[in-house]
């Protein structure tokens, strides 16, 4: 499946990038597979798998009973023109990743500043007085210490999802730690930086603080691709990599469009108390998926205690009304799923933010006013579409940012089936974002997508 894959990938790249930043060096011994499993939070095939890619590129070596021990040494030759293949490979990737951080991140971290509580802001003001400036000789350590900065003052919005994508993109490039040649004006540089950094904590102006942060990813974006430039120069890559976030790890969300549909049957009535569902291979083929996943989407009703099962009979609808029933909100597994739509929409709202009005700006009117007329044609038009629109306008970085928090729609889609909300209101709100895009009045179809994810969120927070 893509997905596995995905996953393997996505471990693959992550152990590459610290093998290549020094953080495994030439004859060091990889974590154990347990280790490693809990570390990106995905299973054993998938972290073996990752292991066999990095031994069949000739980045670790494997015995069995041992832990995988690195033999990729920088100070070979032959080895440095791989790395330097590897790194003409992401050099997409790196030129994405720092671009989204210019957009994204001076916004986000205002919102995290702002709602940090004393203590987390008395926290990261004094890791940034530790600023370890006499052990800061190159770019690479520089910009590691400031992307421990980022991860610290993120992970102050509270938000799991969040502080995965900032790790994420801070780590899907190599910082070129090893090379000599990559060397700055050393401490005066890393003081600048410290100095900066405190400026920034320390003001109340979110202009001040927006501008400095973008100030900051802009000139390490320009310095490291720049690099990359010269260094991948007489290098051209067989492939271009794509950049890779795995939030979902190994959880399959395919299941759950199953589980929405049989769930929206009973709304409407189509099953009631006592009915009987049909067969696995009859669902399976309804829903064109696998067995497999129809098998998954039952285990999960009968933990949400909607149906029973029973051998040699099937299964059966136990429950006549779904709205607002407190005993279906109140199911741990529910509830941890509301946890991660709201974690996810919360991200997507902020991003949002920032890049509605960025997109609206830059597409010609042709394009607006096709996909408006493409919208209004549709039956009923969800906010996929419009999303789908502005981030497909978007670097390859955001719009896989995108795409991985739309799989957790499908959650707010589930539960919104639970709760009431002001359907009507939302309704009106989606016509007049075509009205509004029509217009090209950007703030108004900003505002209105916001009270659209507002209204839906408030109705589940509020259960």
């Amino acid at each position: 499946m893509d997905q596995d894959r995905k996953l393997y990938m996505y471990v693959y790249r992550s152990i590459l990038v610290d093998i290549f930043n020094n953080i495994y060096i030439y004859n060091d011994k990889l974590p154990t597979l347990p280790k490693l499993c809990d570390t990106y939070g995905v299973g054993r095939n998938t972290v073996r798998n990752a292991l066999l890619r990095l031994q069949k590129d000739g980045y670790i070596s494997m015995q069995r009973g041992a832990r995988a021990t690195v033999v990729f040494n920088h100070d070979v030759e032959t080895l440095h023109q791989q790395y330097v293949q590897s790194l003409a490979e992401i050099k997409d990737i790196i030129k994405d990743s720092f671009e989204t951080m210019e957009y994204i991140f001076p916004y986000i971290g205002t919102l995290a500043l702002k709602n940090a509580s004393k203590e987390q802001m008395d926290m990261i003001l004094d890791k940034v007085d530790n600023f370890d400036i006499d052990n800061i000789h190159n770019e690479a350590q520089l910009i590691k210490e400031l992307f421990e900065i980022y991860e610290v003052g993120f992970s102050f919005m509270n938000n799991p999802i969040l502080d995965d994508l900032v790790t994420t993109i801070l780590y899907s490039m190599y910082l070129l730690s090893y090379n000599e040649k990559n060397k700055l004006g050393g401490k005066i540089s890393a003081k600048n930086i410290q100095t900066t950094l405190k400026m920034i904590l320390k003001t109340k102006s979110s202009f001040i603080i927006k501008n400095s942060i973008a100030g900051l990813c802009h000139t390490y974006g320009k310095m490291v691709n720049d690099y990359v430039a010269e260094i991948c120069q007489d290098m051209p890559p067989v492939k271009s990599k794509e950049f890779i976030w795995a939030v979902h790890r190994e959880e399959d969300y395919l299941y759950m469009k199953v589980v929405a549909g049989i769930v929206a049957d009973i709304n409407n009535h189509l099953y009631k108390k006592g009915d009987l569902l049909p067969s696995i291979s009859q669902i399976a083929q309804q829903y064109n998926v696998s067995e497999r996943t129809s098998r998954r989407a039952l285990e999960a009703l009968r933990d949400y205690r909607i149906i029973q099962t029973f051998n040699g009979i099937g299964s059966k609808i136990t429950i006549n009304v779904l709205k607002n029933n407190k005993r279906l909100l109140n199911n741990a597994k529910i509830k941890n799923h509301i946890q991660a739509y709201c974690n996810a929409s919360q991200l997507l709202s902020m991003l949002n933010e920032v890049m509605i009005p960025k997109v609206l700006k830059s597409v010609t009117d042709e394009e607006l006013i096709e996909f408006v007329n493409k919208t209004r044609n549709l039956e009923y038009f969800s906010l996929v579409e419009f999303y789908r629109f502005i981030y497909g306008h978007t670097n390859n970085c955001l719009y896989t940012i995108y795409k991985e928090l739309e799989k957790f729609q499908v959650w707010g889609h589930f539960v919104n089936m639970f709760v009431e909300c002001d359907k009507e209101q939302v309704y009106y709100n989606k016509q007049n974002i075509l009205d509004a895009l029509e217009k090209r009045n950007i703030s108004l179809v900003t505002k209105l997508v916001k009270d659209i994810t507002d209204i839906s969120m408030q109705s589940i927070l509020e259960k």
